[in-house]
């Protein structure tokens, strides 16, 4: 996990970025964006209350779960998505009719086994 503390703790202290890299083993990059997100929510110092899950949902509002794990449909990227040209919901069947044609195919040999299993056990 991303130790958002730490590396805001060591940039409020006046550490320069290359140093909090080398000290939390974090990318550059991941670094840098921490930071820049902490500027553009005015978060210019650290209060107790702010530990590594605070930062977090404060910081990544759109990365939070809702329910069970499943993460908000982004409609308004599908819409654009689809507006591409040729792309339509009819273009998408033929994929998602191999892929369930597979997953028939392993649920019936699965079955099968299951079925020749149950027999062996019984004769034993």
């Amino acid at each position: 996990m991303i130790q958002y503390q730490k590396i805001l703790q060591m940039y409020f202290n006046g550490n320069s970025q290359r140093t909090i890299v080398a000290a939390t083993g974090h990318s550059w990059r991941t670094v840098k964006d921490v930071i820049h997100r902490a500027e553009n929510k005015n978060i210019i110092e650290l209060k107790p209350e702010m530990d590594n899950l605070w930062l977090f949902g404060f910081l990544y509002p759109e990365r939070q779960t809702f329910e069970r794990g499943y993460y908000p449909v982004n409609w308004e990227y599908i819409h654009k998505e689809l507006m591409k040209k040729n792309v339509t919901l009819s273009a998408t069947s033929p994929g998602i009719q191999r892929k369930s044609s597979k997953f028939k195919e392993i649920s019936i040999f699965l079955h099968q086994l299951y079925k020749g299993l149950s027999a062996i056990c019984r004769q034993i």
